[in-house]
Formats: C-alpha cells, sequence, structure tokens
C-alpha cells in the first residue's frame, strides 16, 4: 500500500516537472534524483506511512485498502507548479 501511494505522488511530482516551460516536458535523471530524495526525507512521506501502519491495525483494513489509497493520495497529492517555480 505504502508503495502505491509513494510511486503515485513521485510520478506526479516528474509529471508537474515536466509541464514547466522552461524543461520542455523533459524529466532529466537530476529531476528523478531531486525529487525521490526530497519525497525520501519528506516530513509527508512519514505522516503518510504512520497513516499506513494506523489503518492496518483496524480489524476491517483489509476490506477498505481501495478507499485508504484513494484518501492519502487526495490529501498528498502533488500541486500544480505554476511557471516560474511558484
Amino acid at each position: 500500500m505504502g508503495y502505491v501511494v509513494d510511486l503515485t505522488l513521485i510520478l506526479q511530482a516528474m509529471f508537474q516537472v515536466s509541464l514547466q516551460d522552461q524543461y520542455e516536458g523533459r524529466v532529466t535523471v537530476d529531476h528523478v534524483d531531486e525529487i525521490l530524495y526530497e519525497f525520501h526525507s519528506s516530513e509527508k512521506k512519514r505522516i503518510i506511512h504512520h497513516a499506513i501502519r494506523t489503518f492496518a491495525q483496524h480489524p476491517r483494513a483489509k476490506y477498505d485498502v481501495v478507499e485508504k489509497i484513494q484518501l492519502l493520495l487526495k490529501e498528498n497529492q502533488v500541486r500544480e507548479v505554476h511557471p516560474g517555480g511558484n
């Protein structure tokens, strides 16, 4: 579950980088390294994984996995990057 959420958020970040005019749709290895490092060391990742561990303790967790993944993605989605980095 954590891998699905992590990968989706990382891919969202890469897509946002590719939309910036200055990169003309390209995502370089340096971009990927930076995105991975920033996500790996982020408070967001720690909070997400804590929420997943807490959720997994719930007796009905196995029935609500898809809904929990959707909620985590909605709460943590990568916001649109505006031209100029804002």
